[in-house]
C-alpha cells in the first residue's frame, strides 16, 4: 500500500497542469501514488500511464475542483492525501514532514506553505482561518517565509488546494462539500474536524510555489455558499458576538458594490443561500455519521476511534474562534 496518494484535479488549461504533473513526479516521494481526475479527455501525449493514474471524465458530472477531488480521493490507495491544483508547484522533498505530522492520531490534516511564484521569500498561506463574523482568511499572509516563525503557528484548518489529509476522515465525512466550492469547502471541513475533536497541524517546510492566476471574488455562487456556511457553523453559545460581526461584513460587501459592481452578485447570492439553505439541518447529521464512520474504521485509523468518542462540542469550536 502506497504511503501517500496525491491527487491533482486537472481541469485545464493544459499548460499549468502539465507543469505541476511534471513537478510532482520530479520530487514525489517514494512509495506513493499519483492520481489524475480529468474533467475532459487528455491523449497523455508524455505517456505517463505507467506512472499517473488518470481517471476518466465523466460527461458533464463533476466538473468543477472540488467534485473533481472527490473522485480522486473515492479511489486513493493510501491512508493520506495531499490534493494539488493545477498551477501549484511542489518543491523538493515537499511531502515528508507533512506526513510525519500524521504519527499523532488527532492529527487530521497538515496545512503547507505557498508561496508566491514572484516573491517567493513572503507566504501566501500557510493555512486557512475564519473569523467569527464569517470571513474566510489564508493564514499567514503576506508575512516572511520564516520556518522558525511559521512552525509555532496554528491554523484552523488545511487549504484544500495544496493541503493533506487524512482519508479516513474525508470519507467518513462524505467527502469535501462541493457546495461550498473551492474558496470554502477547506474552511467546512476544517470546523467539522474541530467539531469531531480533531486538528490540524501546519508543516512550514512543506512547500509550495503559487503559479495560478489569480481569480476574481464576489460571485453569486460564493454568495450562497458563504451563507450557507456561517449559518451552518453558528452555534448559541458564540451568537451574540457573532451576529455583530457577520452584518458588519455584510455592510462591508455593501459598500464594495459602490466600486466594484460584480459584488451586487455575490450579495444576491447570500440572500438566496438564507432562503434556500442557510439553516442547513443536515450538518448534524453529517458529523453523527462521520463519528460512527470513524468508530468502525480498520487499522491505521483506528487511533482517531478513541478521540471521536471526546469530540468536542461545537460550541467549543466557536470559543476557540472568537479567543
Amino acid at each position: 500500500m502506497p504511503r501517500l496518494t496525491i491527487v491533482i484535479p486537472w481541469i485545464g488549461p493544459a499548460a499549468p497542469c502539465e507543469e505541476t504533473l511534471a513537478a510532482v513526479l520530479q520530487h514525489r516521494p517514494t512509495g506513493c501514488e499519483v492520481v489524475v481526475a480529468l474533467a475532459d479527455h487528455y491523449d497523455d501525449p508524455y505517456r505517463l500511464g505507467e506512472e499517473v493514474r488518470f481517471l476518466p471524465g465523466d460527461g458533464e458530472r463533476a466538473r468543477d475542483f472540488v467534485s473533481l477531488v472527490n473522485r480522486g480521493v473515492a479511489v486513493a490507495e493510501a491512508d493520506i492525501v495531499n490534493i494539488i491544483p493545477c498551477g501549484l508547484l511542489a518543491t523538493e522533498d515537499w511531502a515528508s514532514a507533512a506526513l510525519l505530522q500524521f504519527a499523532a492520531p488527532e492529527v487530521a490534516a497538515v496545512a503547507p506553505v505557498i508561496v508566491g511564484e514572484r516573491d517567493r521569500q513572503r507566504v501566501t498561506s500557510a493555512g486557512v482561518n475564519y473569523t467569527l463574523g464569517g470571513v474566510r482568511q489564508l493564514a499567514q499572509c503576506g508575512r516572511p517565509y520564516e520556518v522558525s516563525e511559521l512552525v509555532r503557528s496554528q491554523p484552523l484548518g488545511a487549504t484544500l488546494a495544496g493541503g493533506f489529509f487524512r482519508k479516513a476522515v474525508v470519507d467518513a465525512l462524505g467527502g469535501f462539500d462541493a457546495r461550498m466550492g473551492l474558496d470554502l469547502a477547506d474552511v467546512d471541513f476544517a470546523l467539522c474536524l474541530e467539531e469531531l475533536g480533531l486538528r490540524t497541524e501546519c508543516e512550514p517546510t512543506s512547500l509550495y510555489i503559487d503559479a495560478r492566476k489569480s481569480a476574481s471574488g464576489g460571485s453569486f455562487a460564493q454568495g450562497i455558499a458563504a451563507e450557507r456556511l456561517f449559518w451552518r457553523h453558528l452555534e448559541p453559545a458564540t451568537r451574540r458576538a457573532a451576529m455583530p460581526n457577520h452584518a458588519l461584513r455584510l455592510v462591508g460587501e455593501l459598500a464594495l458594490c459602490l466600486v466594484q459592481p460584480w459584488w451586487i452578485a455575490h450579495l444576491a447570492g447570500r440572500a438566496c443561500g438564507l432562503l434556500t439553505g442557510g439553516f442547513d439541518r443536515t450538518h448534524a447529521t453529517r458529523i453523527e455519521h462521520a463519528q460512527v464512520q470513524l468508530a468502525t474504521c480498520d487499522e491505521p485509523a483506528a487511533d482517531i476511534v478513541r478521540l471521536s468518542s471526546r469530540a468536542r462540542t461545537p460550541g467549543d469550536a466557536q470559543q476557540r474562534r472568537a479567543a
